[in-house]
């Protein structure tokens, strides 16, 4: 038969069916259509179709790579031996003060009394218009500072809240072997939850329990617990048998878990707080950081991309890609992504190390960034590394992008003004940025962003463009600075007739300057903006190791730092691959957009 069943298409599975009957002599004038037979070749056909959907889609969720559902690849991810990341609250960090009338009473004798806030605390912030709840994340007591007019006051600094509500699921060990122990939450944020076993239920005394991610090594007396999202969303908890993984909850015991239940993303932003009533008075809010860090489920091309990179590790770190895919993997909730590179591999060479840098998501704290720096090193790398071998943070370093783009449209087919053209191309630039870089490892590869560009529109005929790479450094105060400023790319050569390196005005000597290298050589010398020299010799620029040196230069600030743009021309404008701890982004209010049109395509009746 000549039906291709693996084809889709019902109106082509019902073709070929009626190609099929026509190769026989009584079906070869046979009007299908017209016929009780067209029914039954419909029903045929849908069989069909139904068929090799489903069987399309089963192969496609039988692999990691190519599944389309979420439960399908976390269920592929727990093969790999890989959690997915679990919702995670939204932080932020508060100073709190309470002041109260202690005409009535001693004021030694109060000052010396500590207050304490109770962990789950309510303070509130909004965002846009919705309103959310934040809680304090542990008990914080104070001892107040009395004043002289008799009044006592509670200071508490750096206050840990998080978004959500604290709830508590409790859950009887029975004596099957198969007992399941789900949380019906799909909002849970794992990093809150903490487990108590007790094993005398008549008793108060509780035995904690650690996740087993979290944990160096495992021995007979440990007491861990093990966690998986399900295919429903919710989460289901496992203990050890008592034979392998330490000690498990005995029959009879009582399983609470406590933890957090959280939004996500969605209150990220939140800068307004407003605390419940403590003990009747009320609390004001003094200072606070910027809620951040919240994130809502792992998405399905992440797990498809970290999987792999966290079964590969095996728990150990010995490559540098090792240190990425167990920091990423362990401490995702905060970081976007992270990059790693050996000693041998930084500039200059510093052996005995692993340099890392770590990319976190927008808003997430900086107490919050410092905690998790902390947690790598006391929890993971201290644990897993190899002797000797320390590890050192390094921070995400940004490389901007200048963009000028100039492109041709059809003088007939146009559907808009060159000044809109040129700015919807300006924002496609914008977006694609954000979408294809901005991270660590991201290519910046002109030809396919052009051929994107000319994609965007029949009228768009063509597009050329200028791409330089920038720097930037600030100056806070007005003192001679020398300045090494590094590239992720190698330096065009002198030209005599364009600048490689330009950088954005600034006050030097009470006239505002530009820095620029002298046409056709390496040296760098001081203009003023009528285009005239006023220093001969600032630096130079070296194209291989791609830096610019400025020596000795003196910035004047009028007391406010003063950032300075340092522009070059990259030796490769086509592709612009940043090394190491680099970042890829794009300078906007130097980028730049224009439409001209192309009057070629005009035709005139002589």
């Amino acid at each position: 038969m000549a039906v291709k069943t693996t084809d889709l298409d019902f109106l082509e599975i019902r073709q070929s069916l009626k190609q099929h009957f026509k190769k026989y002599d009584e079906y070869k004038d046979y009007n299908f259509e017209g016929s009780g037979l067209s029914s039954i070749m419909d029903v045929l056909a849908y069989n069909t179709h139904v068929n090799g959907l489903i069987a399309n889609m089963a192969i496609n969720e039988s692999f990691l790579s190519s599944s389309q559902l979420r439960s399908s690849a976390v269920s592929h991810a727990e093969t790999l031996g890989y959690t997915p990341k679990s919702n995670t609250a939204s932080t932020a960090y508060l100073d709190l003060r309470l002041t109260t009338d202690t005409s009535s009473v001693s004021p030694k004798s109060v000052a010396g009394a500590p207050k304490k806030i109770s962990k789950g605390h309510a303070v509130f912030a909004e965002v846009g218009d919705t309103a959310y709840r934040f809680v304090t994340t542990d008990d914080t007591s104070v001892v107040g500072n009395v004043s002289s007019d008799g009044t006592i006051t509670y200071d508490w600094t750096g206050v840990e809240v998080k978004e959500g509500t604290y709830r508590e699921k409790t859950f009887l060990v029975s004596s099957e072997k198969d007992a399941v122990y789900v949380i019906p939450d799909t909002n849970v944020d794992v990093s809150t939850m903490i487990v108590t076993v007790s094993e005398n239920p008549t008793t108060m005394e509780t035995v904690s329990y650690s996740n087993i991610l979290s944990v160096p090594s495992i021995t007979p007396d440990s007491r861990v617990y093990m966690i998986k999202e399900i295919s429903n969303g919710y989460y289901e908890m496992f203990f050890s048998d008592g034979n392998v993984l330490g000690e498990g909850p005995g029959v009879g015991s009582v399983i609470r878990v406590s933890y957090l239940q959280t939004l996500g993303e969605k209150p990220n932003g939140a800068i307004n707080f407003n605390a419940d009533r403590l003990d009747g008075l009320r609390i004001e809010v003094t200072n606070t950081t910027e809620a951040g860090g919240g994130s809502d489920k792992e998405s399905l091309s992440s797990i498809k991309l970290n999987a792999p990179r966290a079964f590969a590790s095996q728990q150990r770190l010995v490559t540098a890609e090792d240190y990425a895919a167990m920091i990423q993997s362990n401490y995702g909730n905060d970081i976007q992504n992270v990059i790693a590179w050996g000693g041998a591999d930084n500039q200059p060479p510093e052996y005995g190390k692993v340099f890392v840098s770590l990319d976190f998501y927008e808003g997430v704290p900086y107490q919050r960034q410092n905690i998790v720096k902390e947690s790598i090193i006391s929890d993971l790398t201290s644990h897993l590394s190899i002797m000797s071998i320390d590890t050192e943070f390094v921070n995400p370093k940004k490389t901007y992008l200048e963009i000028n783009t100039v492109f041709q449209l059809d003088a007939v087919s146009k559907i808009d003004t060159p000044e809109g053209q040129s700015s919807t191309v300006m924002q496609f630039i914008v977006d694609y940025v954000k979408e294809n870089l901005g991270t660590f490892g991201t290519v910046f590869r002109r030809s396919n962003l052009l051929s994107d560009i000319d994609s965007i529109h029949p009228s768009i005929l063509n597009s050329r463009m200028e791409v330089k790479g920038q720097q930037r450094i600030t100056v806070i105060e007005p003192r001679a600075l020398s300045h090494v400023i590094d590239y992720p790319f190698a330096l065009a050569s002198p030209d005599k007739d364009v600048n490689t390196v330009t950088t954005s005005p600034f006050l030097w000597q009470g006239k505002n300057v530009i820095i620029k290298n002298e046409l056709g050589s390496h040296k760098l010398q001081i203009f003023n903006l009528d285009g005239e020299l006023e220093f001969s010799n600032i630096g130079y620029y070296d194209e291989a190791k791609g830096q610019v040196l400025i020596n000795a230069l003196e910035v004047q600030t009028n007391l406010l730092p003063v950032e300075i743009k340092i522009s070059v021309v990259p030796a490769n404008s086509s592709t612009i691959r940043p090394l190491r701890n680099y970042i890829i982004e794009l300078d906007e209010g130097l980028s730049t957009s224009r439409a001209i049109i192309d009057e070629g395509t005009i035709k005139v009746t002589l």
